[in-house]
């Protein structure tokens, strides 16, 4: 597809370089039939990736003086040995994630997911890590996170063996050199990732737990990450919210095992669930997000036991706080702080972004480029940017595309600058896609 230069990955896989030719979304999307909703909540998660790309780890104070109003209108990232790393305009390892999830939700849409979707999802988060995924053009571990890194850390230790059980070492801040250090220990054979059966007896829980607790015992447990969160907006898709809860929780603790990832996790996929197949137009949103509250308690409640997880506690106070944040502002010291990659600021970040949109008056949305207005906001913010963007653009774009689905004469226009974004790249991860859009 590519016709531009190839290049090595230091795993021998090669990549191309994509052109810088740009193509509208609306092209994009009409090269799938499924409905709009399912179309524009990948688009806007894609979306939010790619621009709060942008400003991720950058201080609040700088992001006016490097970007101005350019940010406002192009896809434009300035040079700094973290955001070379990424395309201009396209997403990040939070879309690659996305991408996983995608891939294992397209083999069962309907049914709660069992060994073999979590072997599944294994097999192309190792595959990642390993040698990273062409098929989207995303090279190996480009902003793997600790906790993630660590269980992939302990889950090939006791695949492969590659090192002693009793010198894995655990560290509070990944870094690429620190993954290629253990590129060729943990190098996997070619039958184990492409070979699901090779995981047919395998236990893929406890390597999760077991990293939680250790960083738990060495880190003093900072507040819990958002690697979960940030790919699990597409859980929603399936209509049985039930079922969508439990391969929510599934999915999550395979790398995030602290129940409170788990429900920052659950309060995107039910407000995902909600906007899909649910009323939108004849309710107010402090009622549906009340309701989707009160279900994610619920099940926490039911499928945690307390009594032999000891220290893994449902913070109640922090749940019920974020999920009410109504404006960016009530975030402001904590956003780029200490909290920076805080699974419920993630989580606040999306309700803030859907509550802002809920309110408009549907009958006359025409105007699809207030999509944006939302991500602006958040990726003006800093901190993990372009996490925080990448779960809002999902659930704003699905509202959008609800609303096209409900109303066939609405024409959306698509002239806004960011929504001409990097032919190939998005091509090839739509195409990615079309199997779960099929089967939806």
């Amino acid at each position: 597809m590519f016709q531009n230069t190839v290049y090595s990955s230091p795993s021998g896989i090669k990549y191309f370089v994509p052109s810088k030719e740009l193509i509208s979304v609306e092209q994009i999307i009409k090269s799938s039939n499924a409905k709009m909703a399912y179309k524009m909540a990948i688009i806007g998660a894609l979306l939010g990736d790619a621009k709060g790309t942008s400003t991720e780890f950058v201080e609040r104070v700088d992001i006016n003086n490097i970007y101005s109003d350019a940010l406002n209108t192009t896809w434009i990232n300035f040079k700094d040995k973290h955001r070379s790393r990424f395309h201009c305009g396209f997403g990040t390892d939070d879309t690659a994630q996305l991408y996983m999830y995608i891939n294992t939700l397209a083999k069962n849409t309907t049914n709660k997911f069992d060994h073999k979707d979590y072997s599944n999802f294994i097999l192309l988060l190792l595959r990642w890590f390993s040698g990273g995924l062409p098929e989207i053009g995303h090279p190996e571990c480009q902003g793997i996170g600790n906790l993630t890194f660590n269980v992939l850390k302990y889950l090939m230790s006791n695949i492969k063996k590659a090192v002693r059980n009793d010198e894995i070492i655990w560290k509070n801040n990944v870094t690429q050199d620190m993954i290629y250090q253990y590129k060729e220990e943990f190098e996997l054979t070619n039958e184990l990732v492409n070979n699901i059966d090779s995981f047919k007896n395998f236990d893929f829980f406890t390597p999760a737990k077991l990293a939680w607790k250790q960083i738990l015992r060495n880190d003093k447990f900072k507040p819990q990450p958002n690697g979960a969160v940030m790919r699990t907006s597409v859980l929603g898709f399936t209509r049985d919210l039930d079922i969508a809860f439990h391969n929510t929780k599934q999915l999550a603790s395979l790398t995030h095992y602290d129940i409170n990832c788990t429900a920052s996790c659950l309060v995107i996929v039910g407000l995902m669930n909600y906007i899909l197949y649910n009323d939108i137009y004849n309710v107010d949103f402090h009622d549906v997000l009340t309701t989707i509250i009160n279900s994610v308690k619920k099940y926490v409640y039911a499928n945690t036991d307390t009594d032999i997880d000891t220290d893994n506690d449902f913070d109640l106070d922090s749940f019920d706080k974020y999920c009410n944040i109504k404006n960016l502002s009530e975030l402001v010291h904590e956003i780029d702080g200490q909290k920076m990659g805080y699974t419920y600021i993630c989580m606040a970040c999306g309700i803030f972004a859907l509550r802002k949109v809920f309110d408009i008056n549907t009958k006359n949305v025409k105007n699809i480029n207030n999509i944006f207005d939302p991500i602006l906001e958040i990726t003006k913010m800093g901190g993990d940017a372009d996490t925080n963007a990448t779960v809002a653009g999902a659930l704003v774009g699905a509202y959008y595309g609800r609303i096209k689905d409900d109303n066939k004469d609405i024409i959306f226009d698509f002239s806004h600058n960011l929504f001409k974004v990097p032919k190939e790249l998005y091509e090839m991860y739509f195409n990615c896609c079309h199997d779960l859009l099929q089967n939806l």
